[in-house]
């Protein structure tokens, strides 16, 4: 007896180490194990001079009100730089889409299906303007909480080994690819944020007409 006791003990050790192998293969990243697997300044690259990327939103809805889950929402942004020009194309829930030309250090508005355009001056953007996601020329928006502080370990994500961040106070998250130091995805609340890196564009971007008129007339008045 004592015996079948003891095998059966043995077994079902032998059952919790396999179920703990497997844990750490279907998706519990291992943490950093040497000091260069730990970040260093600066903690993200600054955009790149000739790049285009999208950031694609996906909320968590879990048990919100219909009403909130089908609120108006940013779905996705399509950042294109070829410096020194830039453009943001803003992809709305409800179909709806707002262009931006970044040049000169203005950033110059438009909706669609809406005549109006509007400028916004650098220190707009700095100062926090549309939360900031406008001021994209030079750096990522929204990552300027990473600090060694907010450093949690290693993690794979969308297949790239990533510096995690985690700032409880904001209820963020970030990850940030270790080779090339741009960012993988990150989180805020219930809301996530995946970059997708797109093949580099083919030619220049100019300025359409409309945009550059419209900057031109605002610089004369003196706006």
């Amino acid at each position: 007896m004592n015996s079948s006791r003891k095998m059966h003990t043995i077994g079902m050790a032998a059952c919790l180490a396999l179920l703990m192998q497997a844990s750490l293969v279907f998706g519990q990243a291992p943490a950093a194990d040497s000091t260069k697997d730990k970040p260093q300044p600066p903690w993200i690259a600054p955009t790149p001079e000739r790049a285009q990327w999208k950031v694609i939103y996906t909320e968590r809805t879990g048990d919100k009100p219909k009403s909130d889950v089908l609120r108006r929402v940013i779905k996705e942004m399509n950042y294109t730089k070829t410096s020194p020009v830039a453009c943001l194309e803003i992809l709305w829930s409800d179909g709806s889409r707002v262009e931006c030309w970044l040049v000169d250090g203005y950033a110059i508005i438009q909706p669609t299906g809406n005549r109006n355009i509007r400028v916004i001056s650098s220190a707009e953007m700095k100062n926090g303007y549309d939360d900031g996601y406008l001021d994209f020329f030079n750096q990522f928006p929204r990552f300027d909480w990473l600090s060694l502080e907010c450093y949690d370990r290693v993690q794979t994500m969308d297949g790239k080994r990533c510096f995690h961040y985690i700032d409880t106070k904001l209820n963020s998250e970030a990850w940030i690819e270790i080779q090339s130091n741009l960012p993988v995805a990150r989180r805020v609340g219930d809301i996530f944020y995946k970059y997708v890196f797109l093949p580099l564009p083919d030619k220049q971007l100019e300025v359409p007409e409309k945009f550059r008129t419209f900057l031109f007339n605002y610089k004369k008045a003196g706006l």
